[in-house]
């Protein structure tokens, strides 16, 4: 498992050593078809990185039928991440539309790691970060904080 997040891009690089500060809580899950990792509107408990499988992202409003796809992931990708930098309720449901292994990542593991005084774990939060772009927020239907 270690191994595998070496090469996950949401991770840069970090030493397997340096990933072991995810331990304990962090394991890999199988998840059947039709499993939700997350709701809409829940806490978010982990992140996932996605070994094997497919995921899907939606988001539902009360103006539209339907839910409204966000995206498809597959294996090397990470659904959550977001959730547990802004400790906000969950804005869209994750949905297993494949059988898929996942490393789940508990928040208080993520945090530990996040924590970690090494350079890389800085760079680690500056990958982490970025992923919470003005852009991002608006289609999640969040607004960018304001100056002033």
């Amino acid at each position: 498992m270690w191994e595998f997040l070496t090469r996950v891009d949401l991770f840069g690089g970090l030493a397997p050593e340096t990933l072991k500060l995810l331990e304990p809580g962090t394991q890999v899950r199988s998840f059947a078809r039709g499993s939700r990792l997350f709701v809409q509107g829940g806490e978010h408990a982990a992140l996932y990185v996605i070994v094997t499988g497919q995921v899907r992202t939606e988001r539902r409003h009360p103006d539209i039928r339907g839910a409204v796809v966000l995206a498809e992931l597959g294996p090397g990708e990470v659904v959550g991440a977001q959730g547990i930098l802004d400790g906000m309720p969950c804005t869209h449901t994750a949905v297993v539309t494949d059988p898929t292994e996942a490393v789940e990542v508990p928040a208080g593991s993520m945090a530990r790691l996040l924590a970690h005084p090494s350079a890389r774990s800085r760079r680690l939060m500056d990958t982490f970060s970025s992923r919470l772009q003005p852009q991002g927020m608006f289609a999640l239907g969040r607004q960018p904080l304001q100056d002033g």
